[in-house]
């Protein structure tokens, strides 16, 4: 289990590990408590990697990379009205493959309502850099985006000494 990708809704935490190797995504509610994840339900039957999701003009968006053995990815999208589905598969699932700018990297990043979507680049090597990918469409039947900015790891810098990959940026609030 990896990328924990969490969504937080009517002031609970929801938790979407990645199982890809299960064959399924699941959603758990966090239980504050006890620090313990309690299993809601099963949200879609296909091996996803990183799955991500926004909420985005009152539709749930989730966004996932499938793969063929870890030399291709293609980015496949999913709409529901409920956080908890049942999703349907947009009609331009796989139309963007390949090793950048496909598998998610983190949280969605909206600035002055223009979405931008982290996505890894492994074309090199694992954790190579985050592509970070300007939404220019975004409804039922169209998905577009383009290549925005890059972020990389400076291993000329001191302080980066040992770092030589990146996965995943998010935040949260301010």
């Amino acid at each position: 289990l990896s990328y924990p990708f969490f969504f937080v809704e009517n002031n609970k935490t929801y938790v979407f590990p990645e199982a890809a190797q299960s064959g399924k995504l699941s959603c758990y509610l966090f239980c504050e408590e006890n620090e313990s994840l309690i299993f809601v339900k099963d949200i879609l039957n296909i091996p996803l990697r990183d799955s991500t999701i926004l909420k985005y003009k009152s539709k749930y968006w989730l966004f996932g990379a499938l793969n063929n053995n870890y030399v291709n990815y293609q980015l496949n999208l999913y709409y529901s009205d409920s956080l908890f589905g049942p999703f349907e598969s947009h009609p331009t699932n796989g139309v963007y493959k390949g090793l950048d700018g496909i598998r998610p990297a983190g949280n969605f990043i909206e600035v002055d309502e223009v979405l931008y979507r982290p996505t890894q680049n492994c074309k090199k090597t694992y954790g190579e850099s985050i592509t970070i990918n300007k939404v220019t469409a975004l409804d039922e039947n169209n998905y577009s985006e383009e290549p925005y900015l890059t972020i990389k790891i400076n291993e000329k810098r001191r302080s980066n000494r040992g770092v030589n990959s990146i996965h995943t940026i998010n935040s949260s609030g301010n």
